[in-house]
């Protein structure tokens, strides 16, 4: 029974990265230019560099949080 919480609380972490993921998978487009990540970057609080960028990083900053601000940058990409 000590086990089953542990594996309902990986289950929900692998769920949130699947989310997480998701949302990675559609900024990573050709519209995206080097000006639409720094814009990004600066907005989700990332001081990272875009050339530096890791999935891990895109991952700590949770970027669920941080989905309506990824989607309008998308939106402003796409539109140019």
């Amino acid at each position: 029974m000590k086990t089953y919480e542990a594996y309902e609380k990986m289950k929900n972490r692998i769920k949130h990265y699947g989310k997480m993921n998701k949302v990675i998978s559609n900024v990573k487009t050709e519209a995206m230019k080097a000006r639409h990540w720094k814009s990004l970057l600066s907005k989700i609080k990332m001081s990272t560099p875009y050339n530096d960028l890791t999935i891990g990083q895109l991952w700590n900053c949770d970027v669920i949080k941080h989905e309506k601000v990824i989607e309008d940058v998308l939106t402003i990409a796409r539109g140019e």
